[in-house]
């Protein structure tokens, strides 16, 4: 569970953590869930291919949950936050988050026996002003990517405890 859409990335794909360079290109993708073959196509021009943040979550996640089922990814507000101009990421607000509780409680629903990972600070804080239980890790932007895999590579030893 991650925070917000990125303005490079699922602000333009509609996927969570994703960009059009991960649903559009070849890479190594464990799940066969992405790529050119599979006919994803981002409507209108794109001016940003890849995004940080998807990167290193799917690269991260091919690297050290290949083994385990495609990850199904959702953020705790669907839509790209307001405050910023559309070309920047900007803070999630209470607001926002509020605003998105009903999305996030339907893909909770949806999904009742995946383990929840909040990735970041604002996803884990919808989560639990929501009662529900999750595994924190550091969201892997702005420096966290090595903290943002340990905590990962913690939540899957946990599954196979």
């Amino acid at each position: 569970m991650g925070e917000a859409p990125g303005h490079r990335g699922a602000a333009i794909s509609g996927v969570p953590f994703t960009s059009s360079a991960i649903l559009e290109r070849e890479w190594n993708d464990p799940w066969g869930a992405f790529g050119p073959d599979l006919g994803y196509q981002i409507p209108g021009e794109v001016t940003y291919a890849t995004e940080a943040t998807a990167t290193m979550v799917w690269r991260g996640l091919s690297e050290t949950c290949s083994d385990l089922p495609l990850p199904l990814t959702w953020n705790a507000i669907p839509f790209h936050p307001v405050g910023g101009t559309p070309d920047s990421n900007s803070s999630v607000r209470r607001g926002d988050l509020h605003f998105g509780q009903s999305y996030l409680e339907w893909m909770l629903d949806f999904a009742p026996n995946a383990t929840v990972v909040g990735v970041g600070r604002a996803a884990q804080t919808a989560l639990a002003e929501m009662g529900h239980q999750a595994h924190a890790v550091r969201h892997p932007s702005r420096g966290g990517k090595a903290a943002f895999l340990e905590g990962i590579v913690g939540v899957k030893s946990q599954l196979s405890d």
